[in-house]
């Protein structure tokens, strides 16, 4: 399953690469692409948001949380 998560926090390249790299680094964690704004995570299993969160709170100060369309 592939979800997208929205994002906070990252301001340049370097951040999306150290998110990209915890998100993907994850147990059940198949893929994981990041931009400054938004994350699309595909896994095995449902992760929980807070694991999530945990994983990507140890690289920096960004948070992560449903996506919200504009639609």
């Amino acid at each position: 399953m592939t979800k997208t998560y929205s994002l906070e926090g990252l301001h340049c390249g370097s951040c999306t690469a150290r998110v990209e790299k915890a998100l993907s680094g994850l147990g059940g964690v198949l893929s994981a692409t990041v931009t400054l704004d938004k994350a699309s995570i595909e896994t095995a299993d449902e992760i929980p948001l807070k694991q999530l969160q945990e994983a990507i709170g140890k690289v920096g100060m960004y948070s992560i949380s449903e996506y919200e369309s504009s639609n």
